[in-house]
């Protein structure tokens, strides 16, 4: 749930590449929340799911250090990411382990997640609160 589907670049026949974000041989089952850019390649179909999402309106920054131990897409000012996961179904912390806020982020990253250090990736921080028990 609520994962995005983007900036995928597979290998064709030929020596050509593709765009496509999902090769159907095996079909995605989606619990909602998902989006899917720039094509509708994945079949996503549940409640909430977005399909052929512009790359403009998906505003995916390039890949970089965001904060935490692996690189993340940051999500752009105005991305029809923001605040428009499926309610109920955020996971507490983002990729980076900064704190999901409101109505979720789709994807690895939350636009106004609060980080938590957590150096040992225990599931404990520094900080507590919001961030969980205290390390």
């Amino acid at each position: 749930m609520n994962s995005v589907f983007a900036a995928n670049v597979a290998a064709v026949s030929g020596g050509s590449s593709s765009s496509e974000a999902c090769e159907v041989t095996v079909p995605v089952t989606s619990l909602g929340g998902n989006l899917e850019s720039p094509a509708n390649t994945c079949g996503l179909g549940a409640s909430g799911d977005l399909n052929s999402v512009t790359p403009a309106a998906l505003a995916l920054q390039a890949l970089a250090n965001n904060g935490g131990a692996t690189w993340t897409y940051a999500l752009g000012a105005g991305s029809v990411a923001i605040n428009t996961g499926a309610s109920g179904a955020c996971s507490t912390y983002d990729q980076r382990h900064y704190t999901r806020s409101g109505v979720c982020d789709r994807g690895a990253y939350e636009a106004n997640g609060t980080p938590c250090t957590d150096a040992d990736y225990d599931g404990y921080s520094l900080e507590g609160g919001a961030c969980g028990a205290v390390d």
